[in-house]
């Protein structure tokens, strides 16, 4: 029940959103995701899910319209797409990210997509997870949502290593005592070609990366 609710604001309530996430979580919710990309190589980069509002984001999908009609205006570009149908071609992207996913974050057919349009040289960074301090207000909030007080890697780390990713998953405390876990799946190391794979102009996104047919860009 509690879960239908939530599912609201990726639907007609999506307009209340960002005012909900800021009114609970002030500036942490873009402190958090900023810091996960710390970990991000440089070029074109997606994300997947329109909840983080970086403008250094390149390219973003979500499959609810709502939540691409109230995201932020910025130089990014959104898709209305399902994440396990990626309407990109092969070979796409340096940098991959999602902040705070939903279920398809545990669907191998997820997975085959993120390999499918990522580089070689690229990286998926996913934040799933901040962990609060125990007892705190935000504690009593997440327990309240999710329903558990720890998030259990295993289920993705085994999606990942199927793929050939080798995977990581990094522990960031901040100011405010919050563990930021920020997994990090790639397949290879290869930092003297990644500079290389500049952040691409618009024209050169609607022109080489979305596969034929498949969906168009909706500018911001």
């Amino acid at each position: 029940m509690l879960y239908r609710f939530f599912k609201l604001f990726y639907g007609p309530l999506a307009f209340l959103y960002r005012p909900l996430i800021s009114l609970i979580f002030g500036k942490k919710w873009i402190i958090w995701q900023i810091n996960a990309l710390k970990f991000a190589p440089k070029g074109l980069s997606l994300e997947i899910g329109t909840a983080g509002w970086l403008s250094k984001i390149d390219v973003a999908i979500d499959l609810s319209f709502s939540m691409l009609k109230y995201a932020k205006k910025s130089k990014t570009y959104f898709i209305q797409a399902k994440a396990e149908a990626l309407p990109f071609k092969e070979n796409s992207f340096l940098l991959i990210f999602s902040g705070f996913p939903t279920a398809f974050i545990f669907k191998s057919e997820f997975w085959d997509e993120i390999k499918r349009v990522l580089r070689k040289e690229g990286k998926f960074i996913c934040l799933p997870w901040v962990k609060m301090p125990y007892g705190s207000l935000y504690y009593h909030i997440q327990k309240i949502i999710y329903g558990k007080e720890e998030f259990d890697f295993t289920p993705l780390i085994s999606l990942a290593k199927k793929r050939g990713f080798k995977v990581e998953v990094n522990a960031i405390t901040d100011s405010f005592k919050n563990t930021i876990y920020v997994l990090v799946a790639h397949l290879f190391t290869n930092s003297s070609n990644s500079s290389s794979f500049k952040t691409s102009s618009i024209q050169i996104s609607k022109n080489l990366l979305l596969k034929e047919g498949e969906s168009t860009f909706l500018e911001a």
